[in-house]
């Protein structure tokens, strides 16, 4: 869908803090390896990407819906999977 989303369901919390799926030290070495190969021709461009994850609980739409409130990307997306599991995707 685009446009903008209609006022979200309020039952969503984290019960942790976001954890990062590798250390700062690692992001940090994997980016000078990227820097690396665009220096040496390897190639020009690289997406790298970071996952982060957290235990929460409530509806994951509500959590999709205060995050593009918060950060309106220009590309997103939400997949509902079984149960209450979900992709949540902002770029």
């Amino acid at each position: 869908f685009t446009g903008s989303i209609s006022q979200a369901p309020s039952h969503f919390r984290l019960s942790q803090t976001f954890q990062a799926s590798i250390s700062a030290d690692d992001y940090r070495q994997a980016f000078e390896r990227i820097q690396a190969y665009i220096q040496a021709g390897d190639c020009y461009q690289v997406n790298f990407a970071q996952r982060f994850q957290a235990q929460c609980a409530g509806d994951p739409w509500a959590a999709y819906c205060a995050l593009r409130a918060a950060c309106p990307t220009p590309f997103s997306g939400y997949l509902g999977l079984s149960g209450a599991d979900a992709i949540l995707s902002l770029s």
